[in-house]
């Protein structure tokens, strides 16, 4: 059994060859056939004007929730890290005596401001998006290194280990709500303040 096809003719390859040309110059805008021309204006259909600025404001809402995510986090990981600070101000001798370690006074109240003033650094970031990496460089290393530091006072002073865990899942969820954003914004290629 033998399958005919049917073979264009020369003629027919032209024509067909002609249309196509005269179609990409309608595209072009430079045809002069006005039945083409009324063809393709039938059939082609103008969007509604808002529904331009619907889009744009989904794709909007959509950016802003990720960002506001890293920001919220960021806000947590500040917090707990100036409360690191200043439970260490208020409560250092209660803590070293649970610790079982000695108090240092000097250096106590050292390490407290120096964990308030990245608190603070971390809270400030958290205000602006493009400011948000200050956050990340400042709070996002301290915060996994204090989580990770919280894994041996887990049996040995609970408040302390729950603080430290924490500060830890804070931490992460910072970058990981972050990367996330800056990935959306990145291919969207939009970068507001809020």
């Amino acid at each position: 059994m033998s399958i005919s096809r049917d073979v264009p003719d020369d003629a027919a390859q032209a024509a067909a060859d002609a249309l196509d040309a005269e179609i990409a110059a309608m595209r072009d805008g430079e045809s002069a056939d006005p039945q083409l021309r009324w063809l393709s204006n039938a059939m082609s259909v103008d969007p509604p004007s808002n529904l331009y600025r619907r889009i744009e404001r989904g794709i909007g809402v959509r950016r802003a929730r990720w960002w506001r995510a890293a920001q919220v986090a960021a806000v947590l990981l500040g917090l707990l890290i100036c409360w690191q600070g200043v439970s260490i101000l208020i409560l250092g001798q209660w803590i070293s005596r649970h610790l079982g370690e000695p108090y240092g006074e000097h250096m106590a109240f050292e390490g407290a401001l120096a964990f308030i003033a990245v608190g603070i650094a971390v809270l400030a970031s958290a205000t602006r998006r493009r400011w948000l990496p200050l956050g990340i460089v400042a709070g996002v290393p301290l915060g996994l290194a204090l989580g990770a530091h919280g894994v041996p006072e887990a049996t040995e002073f609970a408040w302390g280990a729950v603080l430290h865990f924490s500060e830890g899942i804070a931490a992460i969820v910072v970058l990981v709500t972050f990367g996330v954003a800056w990935r959306y914004s990145r291919v969207e290629g939009a970068e507001d303040d809020m």
